[in-house]
């Protein structure tokens, strides 16, 4: 989007439309009361669309205004760069909320699941692809996650924005919806445990968690009980996980060694 001019803007000609956060009334009244005594700090953000001007960025602020009874509203009005203005403004909307930093680890996820997505659309990308032009996932995130006007907004990293993305791409449709707007929709260690599941095994671990009495609170839990298993104690299967790496591939000679201080600790019984 590029910036055409600045002032103020008749507030009955904001087209608000869908928005990926509701309007929350309590936050609007505060900020009504804020404005109030301080005035507005900055200008909500506007998309001209023809004869149209669709809100990018403020809607808090919009809402804030008409409980104030206010006709104008200070606005920064932009054209599309881009015959797509919908993703155009789609994207903007995303790239504030993430940068608001008040999602939720799964809400931030589908945010950027869905900029990746709008970027490819916008960069002229195809979906899909045969293998010899399918590029590495690494790849297929890079031409954005570089752009200043989206990365440096965001303050993520390109590590962080690929880890979200897998997260969404690996969590089934049906367990996303079961776990939005529960305690696990901000658990990021147990989405990702999730994540390493196949779709039965979530349905079954979701049934575990977040049933009527749940009967677990990690997704290792779950997964105990739907094997049949011993629960593991925090950070346990953590550590044995990490020690029976480190001795598969130790050398035969540090093997011996380990099992000699072993022995000399008392830990295991010498030969016979």
């Amino acid at each position: 989007m590029k910036l055409i001019e600045t002032g103020s803007f008749p507030v009955d000609q904001i087209e608000v439309g869908d928005r990926l956060r509701a309007i929350d009334e309590s936050w609007a009244q505060g900020l009504a009361a804020t404005i109030e005594a301080v005035g507005l700090q900055h200008p909500v953000q506007l998309l001209k669309m023809g004869n149209q001007f669709r809100l990018v960025a403020g809607a808090h602020r919009v809402r804030a205004f008409q409980l104030l009874g206010r006709t104008e509203i200070p606005a920064s009005i932009y054209e599309p760069e881009t015959d797509q203005p919908e993703l155009e403004l789609r994207r903007s909307e995303i790239v504030e909320n993430i940068g608001r930093r008040e999602l939720s680890a799964l809400d931030r996820a589908a945010h950027i699941a869905e900029l990746v997505n709008i970027e490819k659309q916008l960069s002229g990308e195809r979906r899909g692809g045969d293998r010899k032009t399918e590029k590495s996932k690494a790849q297929q995130l890079r031409f954005w996650s570089v752009s200043e006007d989206v990365a440096v907004k965001m303050g993520l990293s390109s590590r962080t924005i690929e880890a979200d993305f897998e997260l969404f791409r690996k969590l089934s449709s049906p367990t996303r919806k079961r776990v939005a707007g529960t305690w696990l929709a901000d658990a990021r260690n147990q989405l990702r445990d999730l994540a390493k599941l196949d779709a039965a095994q979530q349905a079954k671990a979701l049934d575990l968690m977040l049933g009527e009495e749940p009967k677990a609170r990690r997704v290792a839990d779950a997964i105990c009980i739907i094997e049949k298993r011993p629960k593991a104690k925090p950070g346990n299967e953590q550590l044995l996980a990490k020690l029976t790496k480190a001795w598969l591939s130790a050398p035969k000679k540090v093997q011996r060694d380990f099992l000699e201080f072993l022995r000399s600790q008392g830990a295991i019984g010498g030969a016979e």
